[in-house]
């Protein structure tokens, strides 16, 4: 189904996000693509040589630059959107959500507050209001907080509010308008 404007303008700004997270994944496999060849350059011993064979690939400019374009590809978010019309589903099929790239073995992430950030964003626009945003991250973290208290001294590891919110914001308010 093709995106409303509002969903457009949600769609827009995760787009931003994933493209500042390709940027960040393309200059760490540039990093390492010039550590490896920094490791290549170096003459071997006669005994590295015989027992140390390091595999080449063919061409690994090219092999870069395909990669460089998988993950561009892999991160260019359509206008496709569910029929559903509530935030997890949206936020599920478009929002900044961390990925893995078969195709060029490296992972897209996003900080969360880059996360958090973007779902603020998407609240405004698709509901017009954020107070009820806000009152939904207090309860929560109180509620993160309370069981902390419950469990002093045990380790305890909550997910991040970014995993949280999505399915909780669809308790709490209607589908968005279409």
């Amino acid at each position: 189904m093709e995106a409303t404007e509002k969903e457009i303008q949600c769609i827009a700004i995760s787009q931003k996000l994933y493209d500042v997270a390709a940027e960040r994944a393309i200059k760490k496999l540039v990093n390492e693509y010039e550590q490896h060849k920094k490791i290549e350059d170096k003459p071997q011993t006669w005994f590295g040589r015989l027992f140390n064979k390091r595999p080449v690939a063919p061409n690994p400019e090219e092999e870069l630059q395909q990669k460089i374009l998988e993950i561009k590809r892999g991160t260019t978010l359509d206008h496709d959107v569910s029929e559903t019309k509530t935030f997890a589903q949206l936020w599920e099929d478009k929002g900044a959500v961390s990925l893995y790239l078969d195709f060029c073995d490296c992972e897209i992430e996003f900080k969360h507050t880059e996360q958090e950030q973007c779902i603020d964003e998407w609240f405004k626009i698709l509901y017009g209001e954020t107070q009820p945003l806000e009152d939904l991250k207090k309860r929560i973290r109180s509620r993160q907080a309370a069981s902390a208290r419950n469990f002093a001294g045990g380790h305890i590891n909550f997910k991040k509010l970014s995993d949280i919110l999505p399915n909780e914001i669809d308790e709490v308010v209607d589908r968005y308008e279409k």
